[in-house]
């Protein structure tokens, strides 16, 4: 999984050439197009596919600090299918330099 903010001011620039790589400002490559969340892999036993999968995603840029990390933790847990959990006890780890937005922030 991987999020970065709700596609709205005041969280992302609505520039035209900032939607197509908002890094353009700041970094000296270019960055993915700003995304909210982004199922990259369902649940698998295959290391060598999330690391390569994982390796392979770029960063995305925004405007405010926060991120929308708890928006993705929240269709992870509840996009059973998608994500390919079992009926099981389950536990999402969640780790990022950022702190959150909050619901109707």
């Amino acid at each position: 999984i991987t999020q970065i903010q709700p596609q709205v001011m005041p969280y992302i620039s609505t520039a035209k050439d900032m939607l197509r790589n908002p890094c353009k400002r700041t970094e000296p490559w270019p960055c993915t197009p700003p995304f909210t969340y982004r199922h990259i892999l369902s649940l698998t036993a295959n290391g060598s596919l999330f690391t390569e999968l994982v390796g392979g995603q770029r960063i995305s840029g925004n405007l405010d600090f926060p991120e929308g990390g708890l928006d993705a933790l929240m269709q992870a847990a509840v996009c059973e299918k998608q994500i390919g959990w079992r009926n099981v006890t389950r536990l999402l780890v969640f780790s990022t330099d950022a702190g959150f937005h909050f619901a109707g922030d």
